[in-house]
């Protein structure tokens, strides 16, 4: 079996070398910090550096921010598209708002099946013109 190069240079560079890769927003990374640090060691603190909680809450405001910007957005193309299950540009559709419908057992209802209907805003990427 043929070893990719990538694993053969994380295997020298950091498991070899005793140097842990760079930290970075993958949810990979996200998974290997939370196995490493699983335990918690009550009562320890430990220095961190506030540019670091800076950016972190920087980006946290920047991403809630974001959310509302395109709940916002969202919902005011929901508003122009109405009843309509498609929206277009110079003719061209770009997004679509098609109703689907999700089903769930209710408790209630003695496990019959209840089935709640709700639309569904896409964006469709313009297809480039045939040459």
């Amino acid at each position: 079996m043929l070893v990719p190069e990538r694993a053969v240079d994380f295997w020298h560079s950091h498991v070899l070398a005793g140097v842990p890769p760079p930290t970075d927003g993958t949810e990979a990374t996200t998974r290997a910090l939370a196995a490493v640090y699983a335990d918690v060691t009550l009562g320890c603190s430990v220095e961190v550096p506030y540019g670091l909680v800076d950016v972190w809450r920087s980006a946290s405001d920047a991403a809630r921010a974001a959310k509302v910007h395109e709940k916002e957005a969202s919902n005011r193309l929901r508003a122009a598209l109405g009843d309509a299950e498609e929206g277009t540009v110079d003719g061209r559709r770009i997004v679509s708002l098609r109703a689907q419908t999700t089903s769930r057992t209710c408790p209630e209802c003695h496990h019959k099946a209840v089935s709640d209907p709700f639309r569904v805003l896409r964006f469709h990427a313009p297809k480039e013109a045939k040459r």
